[in-house]
């Protein structure tokens, strides 16, 4: 019968045992890319899902300003906004441009933020920098292609 506090092998038997590779390293050194990039890759995908709510965000809250019954939904390809149909043409309008337009806004925050850090740069790190510099130029931008794509869409 064994004990609790009797093991299983014994030492000479742990170490007749064959040692067996750990496979821990086979995720990005296997392939030669360095931390910082596959940190930075990871970064850029964040900051896109993050402009993606940002901008689903602005829909919803003018959605609810206007007491359209917002709700978030997710589907295969993307997350939306689901609500009524507004009463007029022009709620309708304001709706759709409300997600570029909060993209704009929080883009510009963020660039207020950076320029309000410069004088205490030397004190933050270069990859908190970049990640705020990222930030806000992917808000700054995706508020930029989406009030021209819907401008092109109204034009044809």
């Amino acid at each position: 019968m064994l004990s609790v506090f009797q093991p299983l092998f014994s030492t000479e038997q742990c170490r007749a045992q064959p040692k067996k590779p750990i496979m821990a390293h086979t995720t990005y050194e296997h392939h030669n890319i360095s931390r910082e990039v596959l940190y930075d890759i990871v970064a850029i995908f964040m900051c896109l899902f993050a402009a993606a709510l940002i901008h689903e965000a602005g829909h919803f809250l003018l959605a609810q300003y206007f007491n359209l019954e917002p709700s978030f939904g997710f589907d295969a390809q993307h997350f939306y906004v689901k609500s009524l149909t507004p009463e007029s043409d022009y709620q309708q309008r304001i709706i759709e441009a409300g997600g570029a337009l909060f993209n704009l806004l929080s883009g510009t925050l963020f660039l207020f933020v950076i320029l309000m850090r410069l004088p205490d740069a030397e004190k933050l790190s270069k990859k908190t920098s970049f990640y705020f510099s990222l930030l806000c130029a992917t808000n700054l931008l995706v508020g930029i292609m989406t009030l021209i794509l819907e401008v092109i869409l109204r034009v044809s």
